[in-house]
């Protein structure tokens, strides 16, 4: 199985009341977008958001980029700085992570955006390929631009053949709470001739090197479709739930928008009934949450002149409800003010 050849997407009912707030409304920054288009001749004239994350009063964005000629899946990964997540300096040492050195295991591409800052050290997990066959590399930072590769980690591999992962595992968040790293990443099953079937795995490590995978995946096709597409993700945790923001076609079939699920443990999740929460030709979502405001902001990107774009969310009051996915409010149990 070639990888060289595949779309390698470097660029992925609750028994019981979950809780579901409606961060579903976005407002976008009026002076989007906030990252102008590329320039089609440079390293990353087609780029996609992966990760943003805040440390110490400065913004650090992930992004993946490639040729703008190119029709591999041959991304590196460019970095680019903000005091307030508005004015953006790209890395004049981009891409930060790039191929490896040839007959090394990514030496054809690398991406994915599950990166964390532990207090000391920004800690990335990432996607690399060496066209054939695709690991889940880990690299460390002390000031989130230079990085040292660690080599690929434990448990990550792809699947057997036929699994619900035999083809990707694309790293898109990692948090850490609880005493455990817990990751959701891509996953995509070969069925066809460049035909894929994608889902969003989940797995856990107590040390970030060492991973468990779910056996199952957390996230696919809704009832009554057996097919899924999905890109790049993005979780966040409130203290309370679990948030994801996922890029996918699902609800208008043939253009990419963004959507929004909640779940209690990360493992199994609500879909949003009024999805796509951001439209436009939207993907590849970022998400921060401020933990004074509780205010969301989101980084994402904007298909198909691959600008980047900012937009907010209020947090409003969290409602914990059974039947969902069916949009009917009697089945709503507890409101929280």
């Amino acid at each position: 199985m070639r990888v060289r050849a595949a779309v390698m997407v470097l660029v992925a009912l609750l028994a019981v009341p979950v809780l579901a707030v409606a961060q579903s409304v976005w407002t976008d920054d009026p002076v989007n977008p906030v990252v102008p288009p590329p320039d089609p001749g440079a390293w990353d004239g087609q780029r996609y958001t992966a990760a943003v994350l805040e440390v110490d009063g400065v913004y650090h964005m992930y992004y993946m980029g490639r040729l703008a000629s190119s029709g591999e899946q041959d991304f590196q990964i460019g970095h680019a700085i903000s005091p307030d997540g508005v004015v953006w300096e790209l890395d004049l040492d981009n891409p930060v992570l790039a191929w490896g050195a040839p007959g090394q295991w990514d030496d054809f591409g690398v991406g994915g955006g599950a990166v964390i800052h532990d207090g000391s050290l920004f800690r990335y997990w990432y996607g690399g390929s060496d066209g054939e066959v695709v690991h889940v590399g880990y690299a460390t930072s002390a000031y989130g631009s230079l990085w040292e590769k660690h080599g690929p980690v434990d448990g990550l591999d792809v699947g057997p053949p036929g699994s619900f992962d035999d083809t990707y595992v694309i790293p898109c968040t990692v948090l850490f709470h609880g005493g455990l790293y817990r990751m959701w990443y891509i996953a995509a099953r070969t069925v066809g001739p460049d035909d894929y079937d994608w889902r969003i795995g989940y797995a856990w490590s107590v040390d970030g090197l060492s991973w468990t995978k779910h056996p199952e995946p957390v996230l696919g096709p809704r009832p009554g479709h057996d097919r899924f597409y999905v890109m790049n993700h993005n979780v966040v945790f409130d203290g309370f739930g679990y948030h994801l923001w996922y890029t996918t076609d699902e609800d208008t079939p043939g253009i990419l928008n963004i959507a929004y699920a909640v779940s209690p443990d990360g493992i199994e999740w609500t879909r949003y009934p009024w999805n796509p929460v951001v439209g436009g030709r939207s993907g590849q979502p970022a998400v921060l949450r401020d933990q004074d405001s509780g205010e969301y902001t989101m980084w994402y990107t904007d298909h198909p002149g691959l600008s980047f774009r900012r937009a907010t969310s209020e947090c409003c009051p969290g409602v914990f409800y059974d039947g969902f996915d069916f949009g009917d409010t009697a089945a709503w149990s507890v409101t929280v003010p």
